[in-house]
């Protein structure tokens, strides 16, 4: 099995203003090269700071809402 890590960044607007996210993902390849298994991480406090509290405030509201039926189902 091979592996191969990658640093990632990606950039987007969000209400005129920009923001940027950073992250880190690892791929596990079989022997065709195909990929088996991806684990990646990112610096989500980051993106809610370029954000501002109250756009991170209302995506944790949502965030919320949606654990919230996803558990009365």
């Amino acid at each position: 099995m091979r592996r191969v890590v990658s640093r990632w960044r990606a950039y987007g607007t969000n209400r005129g203003r920009r923001v940027e996210l950073w992250g880190i993902t690892t791929s596990h390849f079989d022997d065709d090269g195909l990929i088996l298994e991806d684990w990646s991480a990112s610096d989500n406090l980051s993106l809610l700071r370029q954000l501002g509290p109250w756009r991170a405030a209302l995506l944790g509201v949502g965030y919320l809402r949606s654990r919230l039926r996803a558990t009365r189902t």
